[in-house]
């Protein structure tokens, strides 16, 4: 399908302390092409949907990144007639 298209990731900006470290890593774990000899390592991944860096220059998130509420005693306390 190729990257830009409508609706869907096509552009990340990976966090990494070592970014050619995190290449490595990427391409070894995952099969993604990475070109390590440029000063910011790029990324594309199998399919060629996604491309992208591994930056330096963001701060790595730490700890709990979300938070999902959980409905189901919620629902199990509605008459299933309410229920969709």
């Amino acid at each position: 399908m190729g990257v830009f298209r409508p609706a869907g990731v096509s552009y990340l900006r990976i966090p990494a302390p070592d970014p050619k470290q995190a290449a490595v890593f990427y391409e070894l774990v995952f099969g993604w092409k990475v070109d390590t000899a440029r000063a910011v390592p790029n990324f594309e991944d199998g399919s060629g949907d996604l491309i992208g860096h591994f930056v330096s220059d963001i701060e790595v998130a730490r700890g709990r990144l979300a938070s999902v509420p959980t409905y189901t005693s919620t629902a199990s306390r509605q008459p299933s007639s309410a229920l969709p």
